[in-house]
């Protein structure tokens, strides 16, 4: 039933809201923040098949993601900095509640955001955060750095 179904979303988003809080207070924070950006990378292992079609073809992979989540990107393929601008929106992870679930979270996507782009790019990159909603912002964008 669609309304039972609807309950036990709502309860997985609380339970994950407390966990987090729970994390910011009980380990330091690069702790947390390790934590849970490796639970970002497990979660971007769904997406693996899509990330390998679009190997080394980084402006595809661009292009896929526009049409859902990504308003635009900006490549300096010189610098090895790419920065990716969401479309102002809620937050895209179905475990968040809004305003429960504290922003820490969005280390998550870090980690997300690393899986994805070194596989595409097929170099390690690191990941930081420009702005999320989590964080107040409209948008959840980040800077992407392509290690030497």
């Amino acid at each position: 039933d669609n309304n039972q179904w609807k309950q036990e979303l709502e309860g997985s988003r609380e339970r994950c809201a407390k966990l987090v809080s729970i994390m910011g207070e009980d380990l330091d924070g690069a702790t947390r923040d390790k934590i849970l950006a490796r639970l970002g990378h497990e979660c971007a292992q769904a997406y693996s098949a899509l990330f390998q079609k679009y190997r080394g073809d980084l402006q595809g992979f661009l292009a896929k993601v526009k049409t859902a989540w990504l308003e635009k990107a900006e490549y300096d393929e010189k610098a090895g900095i790419l920065r990716v601008i969401g479309k102002p929106s809620p937050c895209a992870c179905p475990l968040v509640k809004v305003g429960r679930t504290p922003a820490d979270f969005c280390n998550c996507t870090l980690g997300w955001q690393q899986e994805a782009f070194s596989t595409v790019i097929g170099k390690p990159v690191t990941a930081e955060i420009e702005e999320t909603v989590l964080r107040g912002g409209s948008r959840c964008s980040f800077r992407i750095t392509v290690k030497a």
